[in-house]
């Protein structure tokens, strides 16, 4: 009896200890997971603390460019002449500088087309811009990652649950009915959108540089004074014009 109490105690001590190195272990892999925590929050936060004070001296290095007169946009001394088709690079660099030049008035054209669209029919066009951003949510859920291999695979008959069939049943007919009740509405809103872009290029393909314009364009190329929001959008796209003064 006594050999088995002292095998006993033998085996609950060690049992005890075991049970103590496992529970230091654990503590000791949360702490290792603790640290590691806080070392990826602070790594985040200086990076989004970084990100901040990039967007805030962008933003505040960006000034718009003084409003260009009627005269000069459009009127009097305005002076227009049609693009040689052949030349993509002339025209291209005409373009680039009159939307550098313009581009106060050609935010104002864009403001002014849009409200006066709005006003005209209002319905149709918030309408249309609705059932576009819910197509577009739509198609994005169904063929984005993952959703798009599980779309493929729930086109095979022998696969997919009987659900998941109908939900893209129900999601295609849906756009389908939304496409067809609302296609006026669509039209008109992408007319809406699309009028000022058109005026826009049209205007910058054909309107002839003066001597303003060349003379804003090399203080702007030479990187003097401020950076303005339409040459933040073209760099952002790799799109710049040529840096001769012609």
């Amino acid at each position: 009896l006594q050999d088995r109490r002292i095998i006993k105690r033998v085996e609950t001590n060690q049992l005890e200890l075991r049970t103590s190195q496992e529970y230091k272990q654990t503590g000791l892999i949360i702490g290792k997971s603790l640290v590691t925590i806080k070392k990826v929050l602070r790594l985040l936060y200086h990076e989004s603390k970084t990100t901040k004070m990039a967007a805030d001296v962008v933003t505040e290095n960006l000034e718009l460019p003084p409003l260009r007169s009627l005269d000069d946009f459009v009127l009097g001394s305005a002076r227009f002449q049609i693009p040689n088709i052949k030349d993509f690079d002339k025209w291209g660099n005409r373009v680039v500088k009159n939307l550098l030049y313009y581009q106060t008035n050609y935010f104002l054209l864009f403001l002014a087309i849009y409200g006066l669209m709005m006003i005209i029919n209002p319905v149709k066009i918030i309408c249309g811009l609705t059932v576009q951003a819910m197509i577009i949510a739509i198609l994005l859920h169904f063929f984005s990652g993952g959703n798009r291999t599980r779309f493929l695979r729930i086109k095979v008959p022998s696969g997919g649950s009987d659900a998941q069939k109908w939900y893209i049943l129900g999601g295609a007919l849906l756009v389908g009915y939304l496409l067809l009740h609302w296609f006026d509405a669509i039209l008109l809103s992408c007319f809406t959108l699309l009028l000022p872009f058109s005026l826009t290029f049209i205007h910058s393909s054909l309107r002839l540089r003066n001597l303003k314009n060349k003379v804003a364009n090399t203080v702007a190329s030479v990187n003097i004074g401020p950076s303005t929001p339409m040459g933040a959008f073209l760099d952002a796209f790799n799109i710049a014009a040529d840096r001769v003064l012609s």
